[in-house]
């Protein structure tokens, strides 16, 4: 898996993890985010060290991405639609 795919799906996570978020009242699902950033740790480890620990959460995070697609398709959406004003 390239690194850009990689650093796509972490976005994803960090999108689906902050969901109920608002500049008013940040939200942040812990469980979601707490493995969010273990898995970047192993990316930036496979990145400067060159390991290999990142099949376990390249399968979790793609399961968690699949069953989310239409919401972060959406969150994605949404965002777009902040930027344009």
């Amino acid at each position: 898996m390239s690194t850009t795919a990689v650093y796509n799906m972490l976005q994803d996570l960090r999108l689906l993890a902050r969901r109920d978020s608002s500049e008013h009242r940040p939200l942040v699902d812990r469980e979601l985010e707490q493995f969010r950033l273990e898995f970047l740790n192993a990316f930036d480890a496979f990145l400067d060290l060159g390991t290999d620990n990142m099949q376990p959460f390249i399968v979790v995070a793609n399961k968690i991405i699949s069953n989310n697609r239409d919401l972060i398709k959406w969150l994605k959406h949404q965002l777009e639609l902040e930027a344009d004003w």
